[in-house]
């Protein structure tokens, strides 16, 4: 009878080891495939990765010779839309006109300017001007950098954008300096 039971003790260590060969072999199967096929992915992904950074490596300067060309074209077409210094000094009688053909200038033709000349107060060279615009936001933003430039400009007290439904309102009031 020892026989048959160390037969049947070598049936169970077989089943056992059989059935702990089978258990292994799923979680590897269902552990380590799934992580091996996400490798693969990520590898793939590295790869392409790699190919468009060597890309931006490759056109990175020319974009920053273009970009600094851009910058430089702009500057200068701003500075060339640019009055005069001696035609910004603004008077009492040419601050609507002068600030009008800078609006125009930067391609904002809607345009309305009025001094109030009762702001200037007894021995005051600064003057409060009231003004109405209407156009795209690229335009009204070249016309504020036209503004702050001049040497007159002083500050702005009010400025408000309100949206509208073909383009956006401008509404402002300045001082500038008055001779």
């Amino acid at each position: 009878m020892t026989r048959w039971h160390e037969i049947s003790a070598n049936r169970r260590a077989l089943a056992y080891i059989l059935f702990s060969a089978i258990v292994l072999g799923a979680m590897l199967f269902l552990g380590v495939m799934p992580t091996r096929q996400q490798i693969a992915d990520a590898e793939k992904k590295t790869e392409r990765l790699k190919a468009r950074i060597e890309k931006q490596e490759i056109f990175h300067p020319l974009y920053r010779r273009l970009q600094e060309k851009l910058e430089a074209k702009q500057e200068a077409d701003i500075a060339d839309q640019m009055p005069a210094s001696g035609t910004t000094e603004f008077t009492i009688e040419n601050v609507s006109k002068l600030l009008s053909d800078m609006a125009v200038s930067a391609g904002i033709p809607e345009t309305s300017f009025s001094p109030a000349p009762e702001s200037m107060s007894r021995g005051s060279d600064r003057l409060l001007v009231h003004g109405q615009m209407q156009g795209n936001y690229q335009n009204f933003r070249d016309f504020l950098i036209k503004l702050v430039t001049a040497p007159d400009f002083q500050a702005f007290e009010i400025l408000e954008v309100q949206s509208g439904t073909r383009h956006p309102n401008y509404r402002m009031q300045i001082w500038v300096t008055v001779k």
